[in-house]
């Protein structure tokens, strides 16, 4: 049995759908420069300018020279690649209803899996925050949590970070404590807000997002996470699905599909991230 009906851009497109859907730090990032990715070793030029000197104005004086304002453009380098390749014997997709599910099951796990490895990917930024904005390791309790969402947030209020589209992404059991705060502002209070992405809420200006995918580390038996807070433009993202195809297999009786993607990030403004490295209580 061949798969006669398989439609690849069509395919791509549910894929990087599914993906954008379950993210949770992807959800975090800037995403802008989507849409002309090849593949592995392109580059993804980020354009800025630095800003012009502002001075005294006096109706008697001449104004200076125009002043040629610098070029300010970044690098993304596109040097992450992940693929999945999986097969069906011809029995297993006939029986399953002439292999549809099977079909539709495989591309929607492959999104969760790449899910995983993006998010880990992104996770490991927190090590790009600039290093005035790292708290040291608190134990964090009911009593203090919110304290030290508003200690993340003067970090970036101190750095000039714009209050809007700040966001936070914390472990399961800081986001119960955090649930518990009078100040915390539930997702479905919000209007017409759409829960994804891990969104469960406001709390001390950020949106706050919940993750398993936080880089942890082990100190003395006890474990500590990274927490990562910052703003939208504080990291660069972009990937894309290049290749999605189905195929038979040469030497079995199988239909096959693979898919590959390609991804790169650029924390783009160091100062624009926070981290807090935080410990459950003993």
């Amino acid at each position: 049995m061949a798969i006669t009906n398989f439609i690849p851009t069509v395919w791509s497109a549910i894929l990087l759908r599914e993906l954008r859907k379950s993210l949770v730090f992807a959800a975090c990032v800037n995403r802008n420069y989507e849409g002309e990715i090849k593949g592995k070793g392109d580059t993804v030029k980020i354009t800025g300018l630095t800003p012009p000197t502002i001075k005294d104005y006096s109706r008697a004086t001449a104004l200076d020279a125009p002043e040629f304002v610098a070029d300010d453009t970044r690098s993304l380098e596109i040097d992450q690649e992940k693929y999945f390749n999986a097969g069906f014997d011809d029995l297993d997709l006939l029986q399953a209803q002439g292999g549809k599910n099977l079909l539709s099951y495989c591309r929607d796990q492959a999104a969760f899996a790449f899910k995983d490895k993006i998010d880990n990917f992104l996770a490991a930024r927190h090590a790009d925050a600039d290093a005035g904005n790292v708290i040291d390791v608190v134990q964090i309790t009911k009593a203090n949590v919110y304290e030290y969402l508003e200690a993340l947030s003067v970090k970036l209020s101190d750095n000039d970070v714009p209050t809007e589209n700040r966001w936070v992404v914390l472990p399961p059991w800081i986001c119960s404590l955090v649930r518990q705060s009078d100040y915390f502002t539930h997702a479905t209070e919000l209007g017409d807000k759409v829960v994804t992405n891990g969104f469960v809420g406001m709390a001390a200006g950020f949106k706050v997002h919940e993750s398993n995918n936080l880089v942890t580390q082990t100190i003395s038996t006890v474990k500590h996470w990274k927490v990562m807070a910052g703003h939208t433009m504080a990291i660069t993202f972009a990937e894309q699905v290049t290749k999605m195809e189905a195929y038979r297999h040469p030497d079995f009786f199988s239909d096959n599909l693979k898919g590959l993607i390609a991804y790169g990030a650029k924390t783009v403004f160091p100062k624009a991230l926070a981290v807090l490295q935080a410990k459950q209580t003993a």
